[in-house]
This record gives C-alpha cells, structure tokens and sequence, in this order.
C-alpha cells in the first residue's frame, strides 16, 4: 500500500458498528431465508457489495486468510482488507474465507 489517500474508509465506528452488524450477521445464520439488514454496511472497494465489506470487516481479521476471487482480486481491496481488517490474501487452499462471485 503506497498511497493511504486512496484508501476506502471502513466501518465509521469499527467498535459498535462491529458488534451490530455480527448481531445481524448471527440472525441470519440462525434463521436461514430470513431476510435481515446489515446495519452501517459501509461502501466497500471496487466491486464489493455493502454487505461483503460489512462481513469482512467484522469476521476477518489478522487469523482470518482471505481467498479473493478474480473479479475481486485488485490492489484496492486486497490494500483495504490488509489495513482495516489485517487479513492475509491467501490462495484458496490456504483460506478460511473466500469472496467470489457466483457465475
């Protein structure tokens, strides 16, 4: 990462927004086919919804390899995922999360 200036903002307050957004994000996962907003989901980079940006910078962190898939796999959001949420870019075999689109 060279230029900071560049960089997307992540969650405007990472504390609670966090906490929210893994509330909304546990509701989900608790009621599958609920339809549940994510609170504060902010605008990621490139091509990465609200709800993808809000998912990873509230579940990756530092211990969390991040696969990318190729139509996300750009210099912008691998620089914000390393700076907001410390995730390693990884391969696919070494990920525990991936972000890819489904064709």
């Amino acid at each position: 990462m060279s230029d900071l200036s560049q960089l997307v903002a992540g969650l405007a307050d990472p504390s609670h927004d966090a906490q929210r957004i893994f509330r909304a994000i546990l509701d989900a996962a608790s009621h599958p086919g609920r339809i549940v907003c994510l609170p504060a989901a902010p605008a990621g980079p490139g091509r990465l919804s609200p709800s993808a940006t809000a998912h990873l910078l509230t579940l990756a962190d530092r211990d969390t390899p991040v696969w990318l898939g190729d139509a996300f796999d750009h210099p912008e959001v691998r620089d914000f995922l390393r700076f907001h949420a410390g995730s390693p870019i990884v391969s696919l075999s070494a990920a525990s999360s991936a972000i890819t689109v489904r064709a």
